[in-house]
């Protein structure tokens, strides 16, 4: 007899030591919801209230001294309100959930009911992983600020351009310049074109947030391979490169898609 309570004792002994050695916090409730044991990482988490937790407390007592003391942000102003939220929450055999502290850490709470009633709780301090995630959503929001003040800045002065282009052109219909007219068009197909482009510049931050929208329609393949020629005719300029379109007979084929991403 003697020789099994000595094994009993070193078992337990074992035991408290290696939950005393988890990186993480332990801790376990009886079937009563009383504190059983809890490890130093658990009560070093919760530096205000560390020494309410004593075995034989309930859980919702050392959850109102930690209310009461200011251990929890979402319970300034509103302990009793934050009390019950939570015991309404302890009433599930599982639960999952982050918690803020005051001094600005945050730890994930994962806990589990076992089948004779004892519940057995982990946290794990997952701060410098929610300030990543907000200097991540800080810098994704700056950048989308800066997509869409450039893309102002640059369609202004392309507006105007394109404006002053069709001034221009309606000027060369009426004197019959057809040179200059040709001129003109190419101006104004790359201005559109630019102002396309400046929309995939911030379709890209769209994309990110799923929000990107397609806008299908039916193009006329001749159209799109035409748009390409002439854009190829202003690159080639006065270089000795001959370009010969071989395209007869693409009228009549059409495709579906979005215009903006083909041309």
């Amino acid at each position: 007899m003697l020789a099994t309570q000595e094994a009993l004792q070193d078992s337990n002994s074992q035991l408290n030591a290696a939950i005393e050695n988890i990186s993480e916090g332990f801790v376990i409730f009886d079937a009563d919801d009383r504190l059983v044991l809890s490890n130093s990482r658990f009560r070093d988490m919760y530096p205000r209230t560390k020494h309410l937790y004593e075995a034989g407390k309930t859980f919702e007592e050392l959850l109102r001294g930690g209310a009461e003391l200011g251990e929890y942000v979402d319970a300034v102003g509103r302990v009793d309100e934050y009390v019950a939220e939570r015991m309404r929450l302890r009433q599930q055999p599982t639960q999952s959930m982050e918690q803020q502290l005051s001094d600005g850490r945050w730890l994930w709470i994962d806990e589990h009911q076992l089948p004779d009633g004892t519940r057995v709780g982990v946290r794990i301090d997952i701060t410098d992983l929610k300030n990543t995630k907000d200097d991540a959503e800080k810098a994704n929001r700056a950048k989308t600020e800066f997509l869409s003040s450039m893309s102002h800045e640059l369609r202004t002065p392309l507006n105007a351009v394109i404006g002053f282009a069709q001034l221009v052109e309606r000027d060369a219909i009426r004197s019959s310049n057809d040179r200059q007219l040709g001129h003109v068009k190419q101006i104004m197909t790359g201005g559109h074109h630019m102002l396309a482009l400046i929309e995939q510049v911030l379709d890209l931050s769209k994309i990110e947030t799923g929000k990107i929208a397609i806008d299908i329609e039916e193009i006329a393949r001749r159209d799109v391979l035409s748009d390409c020629l002439q854009t190829t005719k202003t690159l080639i300029g006065d270089q000795d490169i001959t370009l010969i379109d071989e395209i007869e007979g693409a009228s009549s084929l059409a495709l579906r898609a979005d215009r903006t991403r083909v041309t």
